[in-house]
């Protein structure tokens, strides 16, 4: 499979890493979207002349961009992406998809993760972002890059918006092929998130919270403070 070159890049990368140790190189992860992978690997059944350019031009590519990135790069996906994948899929189809899939790094969609998500749809919600054209894979693969610091490579724009995504546009790659009905062009694009734009939503969001549990702490101190003290006098015993 087309998805096995990409891997190739891995050993080349760590052995980049190792030579300039001392350096402490930080490794960043490109996340691949699940309609990236789904492109690479094929795992569907026979590809077409077309399809199969698509992904060729795609693996040399990102060859190119990590052999000039120093070992700066690494691969990675979300375990969402396993699950749309697989969805739907025969077992040879599933068999073929695990395989495809064997190496690389997979960010778990753990319980942050899935909260992450969730509130980035009430962000997008905020912001009048039509959301329901976001499905829930993205959202999740959008609040992995968030919280693994990592840029996601992608067909599809619009499943990272504004203004919680920017495109690094400079490395911005245009696949073009013919068809019958003409040349057509497939724009791929990689989208960094926009931390402090989060977290400003974030802390906006929690601020009236935070703002009412510490005017509820002071009352309750002040009351605390305010109560009158009972002294008990000393019962005299009997004789």
């Amino acid at each position: 499979m087309l998805l096995q070159a990409v891997l190739f890049i891995l050993p080349k990368m760590d052995a980049q890493k190792t030579e300039t140790s001392k350096e402490e190189v930080k490794i960043n992860y490109l996340i691949l979207d699940t309609n990236i992978i789904s492109r690479l690997s094929m795992c569907r059944g026979a590809t077409r002349p077309i399809e199969e350019k698509v992904a060729n031009d795609m693996v040399t590519y990102l060859q190119d961009l990590f052999s000039k990135s120093e070992g700066e790069w690494n691969i990675a996906i979300s375990s969402v992406t396993n699950y749309e994948l697989i969805e739907g899929s025969t077992l040879d189809e599933e068999l073929k998809t695990e395989d495809a899939l064997r190496g690389l790094k997979t960010f778990e969609a753990d319980n942050s993760i899935l909260r992450a998500a969730a509130r980035l749809g009430c962000f997008y919600k905020e912001m009048k972002i039509e959301d329901h054209q976001i499905s829930l894979a993205d959202k999740i693969i959008a609040a992995t890059a968030f919280g693994t610091g990592s840029v996601i490579y992608t067909t599809n724009i619009s499943d990272y918006p504004a203004p919680f995504f920017s495109e690094l546009r400079e490395v911005r790659y245009i696949i073009e092929y013919e068809t019958r009905k003409g040349v057509v062009y497939l724009p791929t694009y990689f989208m960094q998130p926009e931390v402090e734009v989060l977290k400003n939503f974030y802390d906006r969001r929690i601020k009236p919270y935070q703002e009412r549990k510490k005017k509820e702490e002071e009352e309750k101190l002040k009351l605390e403070v305010d109560q009158p003290i009972v002294v008990k006098a000393e019962e005299k015993s009997a004789i």
